[in-house]
């Protein structure tokens, strides 16, 4: 219906306010982890902030960022922007269901501290189907939320992707074939493909 056409088919984004300016330099530090069903989201946020090697990311991509509902999805990407200054688009991947009731949702997610003018998201699975994820029943399909960064000037579309993890190899070959048609569409700027493989 149209309530899980626009949940599966919008991208959120929340911004942090006054971007990092500009640095002068051709430099991008890129982050990713799966934060396995949101499971270990603060240790990410802790490293982000403490570790000197961490703490200096422009983009951070992040997969398997679970919440409870839409106002969960706002409140956690607004805590973001408040204590670490990333704006963060958000894309919901799968709903968690309980019987025929929807319990919660769980998607990809691509901090920056950078301007983002644009993004959306790119399905890489063919339809919609019910699994099992770590113990969860869900409903969705494997994604990526894309974003357009402008960094000094100039701007990068970075993809923060989920590929499914039980389907045999080749099923991911067609589903980064997917999001590889959609990042060549993108030639006139770098590209940043982050994630999840399950290789």
């Amino acid at each position: 219906d149209y309530h899980l056409e626009n949940m599966f088919n919008q991208a959120h984004l929340v911004n942090a306010g006054t971007p990092r300016g500009d640095e002068g330099t051709n430099a991008v530090r890129v982050s990713s982890w799966n934060v396995r069903n949101t499971t270990h989201i603060d240790d990410v946020l802790h490293a982000l902030a403490k570790n000197p090697g961490l703490a200096d990311s422009d983009i951070v991509a992040l997969q398997e960022v679970a919440v409870a509902d839409a106002t969960a999805r706002t409140g956690l990407q607004e805590r973001i922007a408040r204590s670490m200054g990333f704006s963060s688009v958000y894309g919901t991947e799968f709903l968690k269901l309980d019987g025929r009731e929807i319990v919660g949702e769980m998607g990809n997610m691509i901090l920056s501290r950078h301007r983002v003018p644009y993004f959306s998201i790119v399905r890489v699975a063919p339809g919609a189907y019910s699994c099992s994820i770590r113990g969860n029943e869900m409903f969705g399909s494997n994604m990526a939320v894309k974003a357009g960064i402008i960094k000094d000037g100039k701007q990068i579309v970075a993809y923060s992707a989920h590929l499914e993890l039980t389907s045999p190899r080749r099923y991911r070959r067609l589903q980064m074939q997917r999001l590889l048609q959609d990042a060549v569409r993108h030639n006139d700027a770098p590209v940043l493909i982050a994630g999840d493989f399950n290789l």
